[in-house]
């Protein structure tokens, strides 16, 4: 190598980033153990002091997952307050609410010796910073701009009350929203918007003293003369803390939450007040005159009290939210808000496909379980439906858009409240499957997955439980268009929102195959091969391709046989079945899968010359036109009778074989002119 060689070589190592330790990769419980040691040997160097002020009651102290009630001051080493939540001292008077070692996790010096006090017990601990709010494990926000956290600072802590961890959870944004289960629901389903429910709500302030649900109520639906509220979720008429706490609830479940104050202000007010928070960063607030609190979003804060201009700006929006909101906003020095809410009832309201082009609304509730007991999978069902022109009364007019489609909606679902078969303005309907016998009549039998019924229809289908009866508002492409079986009475298919009213009855369920006998199963099998074969012939390839392979499930679940007969006469439905399925695959140009489910198909006949023909030609189409030949001469051999056919696509596969020379040749020769 020569000189200069050398000397850049020696450069280009310098240049290069220094090497970083690897550290081995630990068992989380040798991590756990690891993380224990030090703590341990930080704890004996002093990490946190403490002195009891006042002991507690003696009894036993909280454990990780319980629910802590606990008042606190910060003080600095030349013990100058700098927050504190006791009213004596300036505070609020309120309790400060946190899981033990879960959830928005406290100091870690705080967690440490909350562990070894006593309800009402009070300590003063002395903290360094890491085992303070820089602790690695700690969620909290300090309760004041410009507290010194990378100092030691002083804790004055009394520990109140605390709930034990059974029936206790964290849930929401940062696992900021506590829960504690008072009563258990009734139902797995939990609400969201746009459903509607019919709830009890109180809210309050914490109580001094840490007993849930006591301190000073800002709002309460119960009481003399009062009655539960009946709304619809998503509409602005319940803060968002409500609706998120609604989201963790089942009917029937009455639950007590603590929720963060930023959450209980309308949604544009809160929506506001952070904006402001994130263009005021982190400065601003003079150290004892700031009571605002991190937790609370420093909603006392300068930035977010806004000046000029920005109050100006968002004053609209948030006095038209609160205009809407039912539950007042809780007082300023406010940092968290207990609610106890009983859900007692709701009324499911979805957006099915999330650009609120199909909406469904219960009217009235089925038999079972949501989602288990629901058609989810491609099945047989039973059903009765109406349909109509959707006219949206509730806004003035009809609607030809979907956006107007959507917003009237959401208005009629708020206003209505119809129950099943109550006409709500929309018009007379133009389609019963009832027919002129009513209700005596037999329920519509139709397959789902298979294009028999509209779009939207069949996506509310599969998300009802039997018996129940929904309202679908379903936009043209979902309804009608470019369906041959439009209802007269419906108008333009291509740009009619339908509204529909729809039953399900019953549906086939798993299992229902396996409790068939088998001259059942054989009449099953038939119809729904017949079905696909004239979906096949329609053109309806990908609706065709569902019933294949919905008949495959139902043969290949089969294991109950008991003669020779019954496992043949299943195995031919199976290679009648593949074969069909590898047609409907080839004209999907789903040339690899049409060549698998063939190879499938000759498993069970191995010298079934047809398959060895569908497979040659899904080969050809694929590409493969050397293994084509030779399966399509395989097919030759094993049926000597359809020689003509098959040396038709011999001939083919040639061709095309010819043709991709021809094509390669000149995309090499363009290829080499441009070099």
């Amino acid at each position: 190598m020569k000189q200069e060689e050398f000397l850049a070589y020696l450069a280009e190592l310098r240049s290069l980033p220094p090497e970083v330790q690897l550290e081995p990769e630990l068992k989380p419980q040798r991590v756990k153990l690891d993380k224990k040691i030090r703590e341990e040997q930080a704890l004996a160097q002093g990490a946190v002091l403490s002195a009891v002020l006042e002991e507690g009651d003696g009894g036993p102290s909280p454990k990780e997952g319980d629910l802590v009630y606990i008042q606190y001051s910060i003080r600095d080493l030349e013990d100058d307050l700098l927050y504190s939540t006791r009213s004596e001292e300036g505070g609020s008077g309120q309790a400060y609410a946190f899981l033990l070692e879960r959830g928005v996790r406290v100091p870690r010096g705080w967690e440490i010796a909350i562990q070894g006090m006593s309800k009402g017990a009070r300590s003063v601990l002395q903290v360094k910073p890491g085992y303070g709010f820089a602790h690695p494990d700690c969620a909290m926000q300090p309760p004041v701009r410009d507290l010194p956290t990378d100092q030691p600072l002083r804790y004055d802590i009394s520990l109140l009350n605390w709930y034990p961890a059974e029936g206790v959870h964290q849930y929401g944004a940062g696992e900021a929203l506590i829960k504690r289960a008072l009563r258990e629901g009734t139902a797995w389903e939990s609400p969201r918007p746009p459903f509607e429910v019919t709830l009890h709500l109180t809210a309050s302030c914490p109580a001094y003293d840490g007993l849930q649900l006591t301190g000073q109520r800002l709002f309460s639906s119960r009481g003399e003369g009062r009655q539960p509220l009946n709304l619809q979720l998503g509409r602005g008429l319940l803060p968002p803390g409500v609706e998120e706490a609604l989201s963790f609830m089942s009917k029937g479940e009455l639950a007590a939450f603590v929720v963060p104050a930023r959450t209980m202000r309308p949604a544009a007010a809160a929506a506001t007040a952070a904006a402001g928070q994130r263009a005021g960063g982190g400065g601003g607030g003079g150290g004892g005159d700031d009571d605002s609190s991190g937790e609370d979003g420093d909603l006392l804060s300068p930035a977010a009290r806004g000046s000029g201009g920005g109050e100006e700006r968002g004053m609209e929006g948030r006095e038209a939210a609160a205009s809407r909101c039912l539950v007042p906003p809780p007082p300023p020095r406010c940092v968290q808000v207990e609610l106890e809410v009983e859900l007692i009832s709701m009324v499911q309201v979805r957006d099915m496909t999330g650009t609120g082009e199909v909406t469904k609304k219960r009217l009235r509730e089925g038999t079972g379980d949501f989602p288990i007991d629901c058609p989810l999978n491609d099945t047989t069902v039973r059903l009765h439906f109406k349909a109509r022109p959707f006219t949206a009364t509730a806004t003035g007019g009809a609607a030809t858009t979907t956006t107007e489609a959507v917003a009237s909606v959401a208005a009629a679902a708020a206003a209505a409240g119809a129950g099943a078969g109550e006409v709500d303005g929309g018009g007379p309907w133009v389609y019963d499957s009832r027919g002129e016998a009513g209700e005596a009549a037999e329920p519509l039998v139709a397959d789902t997955g298979c294009g028999e019924l509209p779009e939207g229809l069949e996506m509310a289908l599969k998300l009802m439980v039997p018996g129940e009866v929904s309202r679908v508002v379903a936009a043209p492409r979902f309804a009608y268009a470019g369906r041959e079986d439009c209802p007269a009475g419906v108008g333009d298919a291509a740009s009619t929102t339908v509204e529909f009213e729809v039953e399900l009855v019953d549906f086939e369920r798993e299992g229902h195959w396996q409790n068939l006998s088998f001259e059942a199963r054989y009449t099953l099998a038939e119809r729904l091969k017949s079905k696909g074969n004239d979906l096949f012939k329609r053109g309806q390839h990908k609706f065709a391709r569902a019933r294949y392979e919905r008949l495959l499930r139902l043969l290949d679940s089969t294991r109950d046989f008991e003669t020779e007969e019954e496992v043949a006469k299943i195995d031919g439905y199976k290679v009648a079945t593949l074969g069909n399925l590898a047609l409907c695959l080839s004209q999907l140009t789903e040339y690899a899968a049409a060549v698998a489910v063939c190879d499938k198909a000759l498993e069970f006949e191995p010298e079934n010359a047809k398959m060895w023909f569908r497979k040659g030609k899904a080969l050809s189409l694929k590409g493969d036109y050397e293994e084509a030949a030779e399966v399509l001469k395989q097919a030759l051999e094993y049926d000597p009778g359809s020689e003509k056919d098959i040396n038709a696509e011999i001939a083919a596969n040639a061709a095309r074989h010819q043709a991709a020379v021809r094509k390669q040749k000149k995309d090499f020769g363009s290829f080499l002119k441009k070099r």
